[in-house]
């Protein structure tokens, strides 16, 4: 009795590992899928940044440069220019995914 309760408590435990391993394996192929997007989107910016940026006889800081004097000068406008805007310029739409079972939330594009 006891070594068939055993067995059976042994066998419920290999599955459940089985199991286990395979969600794993599907999270970190989804993990790698979305670390390739990201790599090559860094990529594609690095790359327009150096096209803008020769384009424009170097690098242009003045931006940065203005945005903390306007900081310094007046403190935080991020209020007022929140305020001022009508229409976003990019869209997240946000989705879940069910990843072997498991439904992660924050799976987002921009649109």
């Amino acid at each position: 009795m006891a070594l068939t309760n055993t067995k059976l408590r042994f066998k419920g435990a290999q599955t459940g590992h089985s199991l286990l391993a395979k969600k794993r394996d599907a999270f970190t192929t989804r993990f790698r899928t979305i670390l390739r997007k990201v790599d090559s989107t860094t990529r594609d910016n690095a790359k327009r940044c150096r096209v803008i940026g020769q384009a424009e006889d170097g690098p242009s800081h003045a931006t940065g440069f203005l945005l903390a004097e306007v900081t310094y000068a007046t403190g935080d406008i991020s209020y007022l220019v929140q305020e001022q805007t009508m229409l976003a310029t990019f869209r997240v739409k946000a989705k879940q995914e069910n990843v072997s079972g498991v439904v992660l939330p924050g799976s987002r594009s921009i649109a």
